[in-house]
């Protein structure tokens, strides 16, 4: 699907630089601020020592800020660009006013952020119905804020990650977060502000540079000069200069904040909601259409009214759009089985610029042999009434105007599916309740998503009891037969297996045991070694990843799935411990690691690890010896990933499933692509496998519906979408211990590999490539791992569960 950009009424780079980087820091008006500790240090003019060095000065700003128990300010971020054939010179203002241990008052670019000791209230100008109203921390902390879904992304993506006076005021370790991936910061020469001196100090990262200001008195950032490099060498030639300046003004610590300042009044009419819900195409399911205007060739206008009595079939789409040159054959031949009945229209609506020729259009019809009839959307209705998030995207109206149906992406159901609504129309029925459930029930998982998120994964939401499930009695399958080869009883509790090769050619079994250890058991069931890598008490892991380099080198990292532990930890082929990453996590906290995947993006052997965050800290490359090679905090609160297969140039993408919805895809440079999208979809979770063996990957997701209901889907990319080939209901509930939800497996020795499903209520599920429910039965007791293995020259089906783990020949 080519995504489409929000419209702006005039600007042009402005909204995408401001969302990044406005937060970052501000300037100071002319008031005489007291000055500090360390300042009062300094006798005669002369500079104390701990000031003179860059580090030395942002380590007293920091102490000056973790010590003030209040602070506010108010200031202005002026961002001028310099294009071809225009300039742009624009200023917002922001605000911010805080009071430990749980008040902070946040406005910045059209949003109101309010917490006020017990709830959490928000406000976007640009969807005034809408006021978020969600539960508060009992105390505010960087973490805390980090994990919010309102308030993450606005803390910003740019150079230093984080709202740096929220930085200043609430990290543990602020200059860790200010200075991650930093190079040693460098003290230039000194300047003013209004007459007032003014430290500055410059950062340097990834060929990007920023500048603090800080008063040499009182330790207060008064402004900060902000990288525009990125912007300027991602505008293909188009921006010539760009500068963006924050300036505090009235910035002050400890002053005294009225309790005024945190209350929120809800407007009139307002809607509470508990996440902001942006326009969407189902929200005008059952509705009738809204007011619109078209052209046709001729250039006569085409409105709702055009279609009154008959069923209209709108096909939104680009000439740009590969997706939609795939769509609009299938599309014709819909319109084809239809040509002799005069109730039913089509028509391709092309949301091109109106600079594009009308024969430009006919030609790329001509050459896809399509005879759709085309209107032009030259006022934007697209985007702005229908609230299409990208094209192909297709309407269905009945003979009421009334939408009844929508569909995001190319579909390759297409041709047997439209002609069912169409039909069900004509007959004088309603489609659209279906459709309208489905999205509703996204909606709650998609909270539910939320609610994980900000609980860092460590806990269900508050006030959400675990959905009881109760473990079915031992069932046996149905298509083939379970002969039990052996059991071992000696771990302490055994969690997700993972099977692997040795380098004589031999399988092996690890095993997670008690969160902190790893069982390795030998093909007859054998422990042959238990390793207990050396952690802190806090530390734990559930899950282990496993690749291998080009020489043959195996690795492993064991890794705590959704728990929002700090870091993962890497071993050699022989589970000797290499390293912990990050290696200062446990001092200066994150959001916490939600998955880890080893592989090889640039396809040249390199094995690297790559490391997917709640919060927004986003995806980070590392390399073997523990070096983080890139970041990309562009990929907010990651569920999973998985790779994609090699494309022509041996390179593959990172799929990451967040709670965007769309699949996040990064290349192997760590750059940002488009996303995936999966219609009417929230992925959770998403693995990638070739089980038939073409060298081509098959995905399997897990889309939850709420807390507790979940719904397996395989996925088929095709460009820039994710296809839903199949659906599959898991029974009700959440496991008991964390348990890998969806595992590629062999059943037989010379058979395709199979999709592996532990149910919560101790069941089994079986599925082909292709969806297909080969068998389900249940095991009796609550499945803690799941693993397929050659065990003898059988294929064998490994269990991990509080009985021990036992391993069965499938016959």
């Amino acid at each position: 699907m080519m995504i489409i950009p929000p419209r702006s009424r005039t600007r042009t780079v402005w909204p995408a630089v401001l969302a990044a980087l406005v937060l970052l820091g501000g300037c100071s008006g002319p008031e005489v601020d007291a000055p500090s500790d360390a300042a009062r240090e300094a006798t005669d003019g002369e500079e104390p020592r701990t000031l003179a060095t860059a580090r030395g000065v942002l380590e007293a700003m920091a102490a000056e800020y973790q010590k003030a128990g209040s602070y506010a300010d108010q200031g202005t971020i002026r961002f001028y660009v310099e294009q071809k054939d225009q300039s742009v010179d624009e200023t917002d203002a922001f605000s911010i006013a805080l009071v430990r241990p749980d008040k902070l008052r946040l406005e910045v670019h059209q949003a109101r952020v309010i917490f006020d000791g017990e709830k959490l209230h928000a406000a976007l100008d640009h969807l005034p119905g809408q006021v978020v109203v969600r539960d508060a921390p009992q105390r505010l902390t960087l973490q805390s804020l980090d994990r919010s879904p309102v308030l993450a992304p606005a803390l910003g993506q740019g150079f230093a990650s984080h709202l740096a006076r929220l930085v200043l005021l609430l990290a543990d370790d602020p200059l860790e977060h200010l200075l991650e991936g930093v190079e040693e910061p460098e003290l230039a020469e000194p300047g003013e502000i209004e007459g007032r001196s003014c430290y500055r100090v410059r950062l340097r990262r990834d060929g990007q540079a920023a500048t603090l200001w800080i008063d040499r008195e009182s330790l207060i950032l008064r402004r900060i000069v902000l990288p525009t490099e990125g912007l300027v060498d991602s505008a293909a030639g188009q921006v010539q200069a760009a500068s963006l300046v924050a300036e505090f003004t009235g910035a002050v610590l400890n002053p005294k904040i009225p309790p005024q300042a945190f209350q929120f009044e809800i407007p009139a009419g307002a809607e509470v909601v508990r996440f902001f819900q942006p326009p969407h195409p189902a929200d005008l399911l059952g509705k009738q259409a809204p007011d619109f205007q078209f052209f046709d060739a001729g250039g006569d206008a085409v409105s709702r009214e055009s279609f009154a009595g008959k069923v209209a079939v709108l096909d939104f789409w680009a000439t740009q759009c590969q997706p939609c040159r795939e769509m609009l054959p299938a599309l014709d031949a819909v319109r084809r089985k239809y040509a002799g009945n005069p109730n039913v229209v089509f028509y391709a609506v092309n949301i091109d610029p109106p600079q594009t020729a009308d024969s430009e259009l006919s030609e790329v019809f001509s050459g896809l042999g399509v005879q759709l009839a085309i209107l032009r959307d030259l006022e934007h209705y697209a985007a702005t009434t229908f609230h299409i998030p990208g094209v192909p995207t297709l309407f269905v109206l009945d003979g009421n105007g009334v939408v009844q149906h929508y569909e995001v992406g190319a579909s390759p159901k297409l041709a047997a599916e439209l002609p069912k609504t169409i039909d069900t129309l004509l007959a004088g029925g309603d489609t659209y309740q279906a459709q309208r459930q489905q999205y509703e029930q996204q909606l709650q998982q998609f909270e539910a998503s939320l609610d994980q998120a900000e609980a860092g994964g460590e806990a269900l939401p508050r006030g959400e009891p675990v959905p009881e499930v109760e473990i079915a009695p031992r069932s046996q399958p149905r298509s083939f037969r379970l002969e039990p080869l052996w059991t071992n009883t000696d771990l302490e509790n055994p969690g997700n297996v993972l099977s692997f090769r040795r380098p004589d050619g031999g399988w092996r079994l690890a095993v997670v045991d008690a969160w902190r250890r790893i069982a390795e058991l030998s093909p007859d069931g054998e422990l042959v070694a238990l390793h207990e890598p050396t952690l802190e008490p806090v530390e734990r892991f559930n899950a282990l990843r496993t690749a291998t380099d080009a020489e043959g080198n195996r690795y492993f990292a064991a890794v705590a799935l959704l728990s929002g532990q700090q870091r993962f930890h890497l071993f050699d082929g022989r589970f000797q411990p290499l390293w912990s990453f990050p290696p200062d996590a446990l001092k200066n906290r994150h959001s916490g690691i939600a998955d880890v995947q080893l592989g090889d993006l640039s396809g040249d052997g390199t094995l690297r690890a790559y490391v997917g965050y709640w919060g927004q800290v986003g995806v980070h490359e590392v390399s073997l010896d523990g070096q983080r090679v890139w970041g990309n905090r562009k990929v907010p609160n990651v569920q999973s990933m998985t790779f994609t297969e090699r494309g022509p140039d041996g390179t593959r993408r990172l799929l990451c499933a967040n709670v965007t919805g769309a699949l996040a895809a990064l290349d192997a440079d760590g750059d940002l692509l488009p996303p995936v999208a999966v219609a009417g979809r929230q992925i959770g979770w998403i693995v990638g496998a070739d089980l038939t063996g073409d060298g081509r990957a098959e995905y399997g997701a897990l889309a939850a519906e709420s807390l507790g209901e979940n719904e397996a889907i395989g996925l088929a990319l095709a460009g820039r979408n994710a296809i839903q080939v199949w659906t599959y209901r898991l029974p009700d509930g959440v496991s008991r211990q964390p348990v890998e939800p969806i595992v590629p497996g062999r059943l037989a020795l010379d058979g395709p590999g199979r999709w592996l499903l532990p149910g919560p209520d101790g069941s089994i599920h079986i599925l082909s490539a292709e969806g297909e429910v080969l068998d389900r039965f249940h095991y009796g007791a609550a499945i803690q791992g799941l693993a397929t293995a050659p065990i003898g020259g059988r294929p064998a089906l490994v269990v991990a569960s509080e009985e021990g783990v036992t391993a069965w020949a499938v016959e």
